[in-house]
């Protein structure tokens, strides 16, 4: 059940070519960083990149991203890493402190005004109430994740959470609001030209009929 949030990493899907190219990109501009916001930023960045394949090194860097962060009293940074850490820790299962994360990185991330890491954050709630079996909390909070992606206009993260939303609907036999999902997503993957996400699409919306 945690597709969801796998999915989400949120942190979005990479080609592994993409995915080299960005952590050489990354590696080279931590080594020229000059501040240390800066150089929790690039942290963070790194460990976005390594959630599709190496879910140790995603708690690595954000908890370096963290320290730094804490030190400097870079708000923004802490609560990208807690939401980073906490990701870990629902792969390893650890849902009570991924919950406790979340909820301290929430406020640091709204002070911030951090819409892209809120909306993950929330993705992330949601994820973990679906794996207990708590699918009310779970659709709150997706929808949290996709107000705030359509009222910052985030087409990327909009498509991701729709068909979050479908999936989750057909996983619980509700065939009818999944449809509706489903179907809001293909629109905006058609809209967006993505043939790989209309084809996913296409089969998650077949799968609730």
């Amino acid at each position: 059940l945690l597709i969801l949030f796998l999915n989400f990493t949120q942190f979005c899907c990479f080609s592994s070519y993409a995915q080299n190219s960005n952590i050489s990109k990354y590696e080279n501009d931590l080594k020229k960083a000059k501040t240390d916001t800066a150089r929790a930023i690039l942290l963070e960045e790194l460990a976005s990149q390594y959630f599709e394949y190496d879910i140790n090194r995603v708690n690595e860097y954000a908890s370096q991203a963290k320290e730094i962060s804490e030190k400097a009293h870079f708000k923004k940074g802490i609560g990208r890493s807690l939401v980073s850490i906490a990701g870990y820790n629902i792969r390893k299962g650890n849902y009570n402190i991924a919950t406790d994360e979340l909820i301290y990185a929430l406020q640091l991330l709204k002070d911030a005004n951090d819409t892209v890491y809120l909306i993950r954050l929330y993705n992330s709630l949601g994820a973990i109430e679906f794996s207990l079996g708590q699918t009310a909390a779970t659709f709150e909070n997706d929808h949290k994740a996709l107000d705030l992606a359509r009222k910052s206009h985030d087409k990327k993260n909009e498509l991701l959470m729709l068909k979050n939303m479908c999936n989750s609907y057909e996983v619980i036999h509700d065939y009818k609001n999944g449809l509706e999902y489903g179907n809001q997503a293909l629109l905006l993957a058609r809209r967006l030209k993505s043939e790989t996400d209309s084809a996913y699409i296409y089969d998650d919306i077949g799968l609730c009929y």
